[in-house]
């Protein structure tokens, strides 16, 4: 009787124990199916740079192996790869030669699961330097606004006035205008509209033209030194 007794106990044990699993399965299966969906990203190994700029786009969160599409300002496909099993994938794209200087979309578009992330890409056609170049080509290769055909209809935008003469070039990078003055202040405007960012005074008058090199604007003055400014030139 005993023997019997303990045998309807551990089967009873045993179910308990079954039922118990199956509620822990559900709960876990109820969970998942109500997790927050895999979020798509994406990052780029340069966020500027001119026309014809050769960049890296990693994206993670998309789909298992599939396609995903990589477009520039919404429309251009620039490339296309296959995720990893794991929704990551890795793709060298070319920014167009026709891309206008300015803030552009880049964005990677999974097609079977529809996850997209864009990032935003600064164009530029920087001028460095005096004369463009080290050689003084005085000629930009990424330029394509302006032309033969349409150069002749340039009219004024806007004029910013300094306190002397300016006898220097303008350094132009990333949307700033760096020029400086006889009145002894090197000058950081707006490209776009001319608003003054900052002024800085050297001392002595300016007649040597900015320099642009790795982040950094240079500048020499009359008074016998040189001034390293960082971008993005938004204050000195």
């Amino acid at each position: 009787m005993h023997t019997l007794v303990s045998r309807r106990m551990t089967i009873l044990l045993a179910l308990l124990v079954v039922l118990a699993l199956g509620l822990t399965l559900s709960g876990v299966t109820h969970l998942a199916a109500h997790a927050t969906p895999a979020r798509a990203s994406i990052t780029l190994s340069k966020v500027t740079g001119p026309p014809t700029t050769t960049l890296i786009v990693e994206g993670t969160g998309f789909g298992s192996s599939e396609t995903v599409i990589a477009t520039f300002h919404t429309t251009t496909i620039v490339g296309t790869t296959t995720t990893s099993s794991l929704g990551s994938f890795s793709l060298g794209i070319t920014v167009p030669a026709t891309a206008l200087p300015g803030r552009h979309s880049i964005q990677a578009t999974g097609r079977s699961s529809g996850l997209t992330d864009s990032h935003t890409f600064l164009v530029n056609t920087n001028w460095s330097q005096f004369g463009y170049d080290q050689a003084h080509s005085r000629t930009n290769p990424y330029e394509n606004v302006l032309s033969r055909t349409n150069v002749s209809r340039l009219t004024l935008d806007w004029s910013s006035p300094t306190g002397g003469v300016i006898g220097s070039s303008p350094a132009v990078a990333n949307g700033v205008v760096y020029i400086g003055s006889d009145d002894g202040n090197m000058y950081a405007l707006d490209a776009k509209t001319g608003t003054r960012l900052w002024s800085f005074p050297t001392g002595g008058f300016i007649n040597s033209s900015p320099a642009v090199v790795n982040g950094v604007v240079y500048l020499g003055s009359a008074n016998g030194n040189m001034y390293a400014f960082h971008l993005p030139g938004t204050q000195p």
